[in-house]
């Protein structure tokens, strides 16, 4: 809850911390905000693993490979729709549903 609570208030996520987001809350932001709140959660919990585990190769690799696809994704939404960007995210979830359950 920490996490979703500090980006709504805009403070620093408190240090030792090992929430995640909730999903839903921030159903509001656009898509761009949603994937740099998530990639900012991820930057936390693994400099926190790294900083008690002898070996955090194994997350490090995980989250490389995250970040990696975080920028793909970003770079395919700026360059290819820039509308879709600035989307919320509330509009992607319910766009998803409604695909998913006529299927």
């Amino acid at each position: 809850m920490a996490p979703t609570l500090a980006l709504l208030l805009a403070l620093e996520v408190p240090a030792g911390n090992i929430g995640r987001l909730m999903p839903g809350a921030l159903d509001h932001l656009e898509l761009m905000q949603y994937l740099d709140a998530l990639s900012a959660n991820a930057r936390q919990l693994q400099a926190l693993v790294i900083q008690h585990t002898y070996d955090g190769k194994d997350l490090k690799r995980v989250y490389d490979e995250a970040e990696v696809s975080r920028r793909h994704c970003a770079h395919i939404l700026q360059t290819h729709s820039p509308t879709l960007s600035h989307m919320r995210v509330s509009i992607v979830r319910q766009q998803h549903t409604e695909r998913t359950s006529s299927g």
